[in-house]
């Protein structure tokens, strides 16, 4: 006695057929989660970092290690990156900020440049800028601070934090994407 029946065999092959298609709807919503939820845990980073570095008087390093801490489960150490910037009104043009000083996290290998300010030359070891902001006539904010103004000698805090995002699977995505996020305060 046959117990199949030829329909049987027909929505077995159109599973198969609908199988690949499911599994990278799925795979896609996954990874696409994983991308807001980064860039979710850097707008936070930033946020915090602006709050920290404009209200406490801790070493600009200490800001960045206490907000890098917060980044789990992202690793900072290797894909990510922290700028603090000191920016500071001019009275001749609010619209241009003067940059007075930067600093780098040193806790990070990924080295993206600044999009605040990225003249930068000379980079110590402690994460600071060396170069004299005094003798840099041009040492002026880029266009990236969403039409700030500063009034003479007001002086806010930038912070950038940078995450070199890799997929989990990079088939699909082979290249990495630069998530990036920004907060003044």
């Amino acid at each position: 006695m046959n117990l199949l029946k030829k329909s049987d065999g027909a929505a077995l092959i159109e599973f198969a057929l609908i199988l690949p298609l499911l599994l990278l709807l799925v795979f896609g919503v996954f990874e696409f989660g994983r991308a807001i939820q980064t860039k979710n845990i850097l707008a936070n980073m930033s946020r915090e970092g602006a709050n920290l570095a404009s209200r406490t008087s801790s070493t600009v390093q200490t800001i960045m290690n206490s907000i890098a801490l917060t980044a789990d489960p992202l690793d900072m150490t290797t894909n990510g990156m922290i700028f603090i910037t000191e920016l500071r009104g001019r009275g001749a043009d609010p619209t241009v900020p003067r940059v007075t000083a930067q600093y780098r996290w040193t806790g990070g290998s990924y080295h993206p440049s600044s999009k605040v300010w990225d003249g930068c030359t000379d980079w110590g070891m402690d994460g600071e800028c060396n170069d004299d902001f005094d003798d840099l006539k041009n040492a002026e904010a880029g266009a990236d601070l969403n039409g700030l103004e500063l009034k003479d000698r007001e002086v806010v805090f930038a912070v950038e934090v940078f995450f070199n995002y890799q997929a989990i699977f990079s088939y699909a995505i082979n290249d990495s994407l630069q998530l990036y996020s920004q907060a003044v305060f």
